[in-house]
């Protein structure tokens, strides 16, 4: 009798104890190799690269820079490659930035909105795209906004969503994670949420500081993927007052200790981009084996996943990714000296042997292990 009761309370124990999300990568329904069409080179190395968008004609391109002299905008024509603009300068000027943290850029109506200071001094900057083409004027509207502002998007002429930073202690976090104003004044929803449940270490500060996320071009759905350290995608739902998560999908283990914080140093980086389209999720996504050699992985709104492209080029990576409204994806590539190319992704049939990446290009792309260890570090 006695030893039935203790079985009783240790299935209860087990029944009672958090194991966390399972982590696991998807099986994508096709598998195909495709080629970079390279359009034209972009100056600079490929990392400098913090934003593409298209447009009908266009490729927008927002590159990070610390001089006054470098713009932070270029604009490409989509099918010759032949440099349209370069504008926007660094400064504190009215139709200056200072640093661009980040960018949204609403295909339907040319409206774009950047996060833009460091340091104690953050503003929202928003100006249309098509309006300073016609004319070469920057002509911005700004609001000054608090430091923890990290990200903003442009639900319509009056609505906002802006993502906030993570704080670096565990259980204390000054601001939501989402927040939804109206007239940029009047909050009207908020979403708290992480998809790793943790009050005990700052993990979710190490997953979802540089977070890459993208609004659908109805404004309706945004996705989110986690860049560092390991790869959760999420889905939400955006409506007039509430933001609500649609669902959430664990591909690549963070592996770290939910009692010290401690990691492991094999941990793999995620997202590398997010871009919603119409109909699918287009992101650059490596896998759980390797680091820096990724592919263009397509998911739906529901969640599945769709397509896994590989490039055939063994001298090229995917860096960033983008999807137009006729489908076509366009995304920056780098080869292994970092010199980046904008080029048309064009599918060439499918993989024989399904997703396979030589261990050559592994070699070339993906840098050699840490040997100091580190750790996520306990709450407060």
């Amino acid at each position: 009798m006695k030893s039935r009761f203790l079985l009783i309370l240790l299935l209860l124990a087990g029944c009672g104890r958090d194991s966390g999300p399972q982590f696991a990568m998807p099986e994508f329904r096709e598998e195909v190799r495709a080629r970079a069409e390279i359009i034209t080179a972009v100056d600079g190395p490929s990392y400098i690269i913090d934003y593409v968008f298209p447009t009908d004609s266009y490729l927008i391109v927002f590159k990070y820079t610390t001089l006054p002299e470098v713009p932070f905008l270029y604009v490409y024509d989509k099918r010759s490659g032949e440099p349209v603009m370069q504008n926007i300068f660094k400064g504190r000027g009215p139709a200056d930035l200072v640093h661009v943290q980040g960018a949204d850029f609403n295909t339907n109506t040319g409206d774009m909105l950047v996060t833009d200071g460091t340091g104690g001094f953050k503003n929202i900057t928003y100006f249309n795209i098509y309006d300073l083409l016609a004319d070469g004027i920057p002509r911005f509207e700004k609001k000054g906004v608090t430091n923890w502002t990290e990200y903003a998007c442009l639900l319509d002429e009056e609505r906002m969503l802006l993502k906030n930073d993570v704080s670096k202690f565990g259980k204390f976090n000054p601001r939501p994670r989402f927040e939804i104003y109206d007239a940029w004044d009047s909050l009207l929803a908020t979403y708290t949420e992480f998809p790793i449940r943790d009050t005990v270490t700052n993990i979710n500060f190490w997953l979802h500081q540089q977070a890459r996320l993208s609004l659908s071009p109805d404004r309706k759905r945004l996705a989110v993927g986690t860049l560092l350290r390991g790869a959760t995608l999420e889905c939400f739902d955006i409506a007039e007052d509430d933001i609500a998560l649609r669902w959430e999908k664990f591909l690549i283990d963070p592996a770290y200790d939910r009692q010290t914080g401690e990691r492991n140093n094999k941990a793999l980086s995620g997202f590398m981009d997010v871009y919603a389209a119409d109909e699918l999720i287009v992101t650059v996504l490596g896998d759980d084996k390797q680091d820096e050699v990724r592919s263009i992985c397509l998911f739906d709104w529901d969640g599945q996943a769709v397509k896994r492209i590989v490039l055939e080029d063994e001298e090229l990576d995917v860096f960033r990714v983008c999807m137009d409204s006729e489908g076509n994806i366009y995304a920056l590539v780098k080869n292994n000296k970092d010199s980046g190319y904008l080029a048309r992704i064009v599918e060439t049939g499918p993989a024989p042997d399904g997703y396979r990446i030589s261990e050559s290009k592994i070699k070339r792309f993906s840098p050699e292990e840490d040997p100091e260890p580190s750790i996520f570090g306990v709450g407060m």
